[in-house]
């Protein structure tokens, strides 16, 4: 996905979520690793309610990102913007959680 954006061949499309999830109660997300992200690696909608998030770790390398530079002259954005969890919703627990 990265090279596909970074190369313009993606057209207008927003970069894609990882996870997310909406209009959803007690839901239970735990013990992944999530790596580079293209937008947020997880995002909980604003009807989400009694979310926890556990035993996270998530990770942008950005020497990646950087070496990539080397090669192209323009990125549209650098770093990427790759949110770790974004919680709009409400009652939201986020614990022992690793980013990065």
């Amino acid at each position: 996905w990265w090279w596909a954006f970074v190369l313009g061949r993606l057209g207008d499309s927003k970069r894609p979520i990882l996870i997310e999830i909406d209009d959803c109660e007690l839901v239970r997300v735990r013990g992944l690793a999530l790596l580079d992200a293209p937008r947020f690696n997880i995002y909980l909608g604003e009807f989400t309610r009694g979310a926890s998030i556990r035993d996270m770790t998530i990770i942008v390398d950005w020497r990646a990102q950087v070496a990539m530079l080397t090669d192209l002259t323009s990125l549209p954005m650098f770093p990427f913007n790759t949110d770790g969890i974004d919680a709009a919703g409400s009652d939201v627990a986020i614990e022992n959680c690793v980013v990065s």
